[in-house]
């Protein structure tokens, strides 16, 4: 599965043209339904997930990087076991740490959403918060067209 996930590295831009159309075609149906007013709004949450999106395309690579061992069984375990266990460990202590580190750019860029929505009243926060979700749903949207191709 790591492999088929590196093998697609390449494809991410087409993750990003896809948010491109998604975030285009909720605009043109704010824009038909008369929603003029939750535009910025949404483009400032919009504009925030890609910033997101660009942060985690960074860390992909990184991430993949590094080895993964499956879960060992410890029943008779011997010395090297238990050393695997403590290297295990330590990956996992990894992956809370990146995981800590994916989230504080979400909360920093929701404060920000937040902020600049509470300066300029003309600004719709649900709707912010409605575009911080483009990169998520490009991303289901992504998964769906992966999966249709294949």
């Amino acid at each position: 599965m790591i492999n088929a996930i590196r093998d697609r590295i390449g494809e991410i831009p087409f993750l990003f043209l896809c948010m491109a159309a998604w975030v285009i075609f909720v605009s043109l149906l704010l824009a038909a339904t008369g929603f003029h007013s939750l535009l910025p709004g949404f483009w400032l949450g919009a504009l925030g997930s890609a910033v997101y999106g660009v942060l985690l395309y960074r860390r992909i690579p990184a991430l993949l990087s590094r080895p993964f061992s499956p879960a060992i069984t410890w029943t008779g375990a011997t010395e090297q076991d238990f050393s695997r266990r403590r290297r295990f460990q330590d990956r996992l202590r990894e992956l809370w740490r990146a995981w800590a580190k994916t989230l504080q750019p979400i909360m920093a860029i929701a404060l920000v959403i937040l902020a600049v929505s509470r300066i300029f009243a003309n600004l719709s926060l649900p709707a912010a918060l409605f575009g911080f979700l483009s990169f998520q749903i490009s991303l289901f949207l992504y998964a769906i067209l992966i999966s249709i191709d294949s």
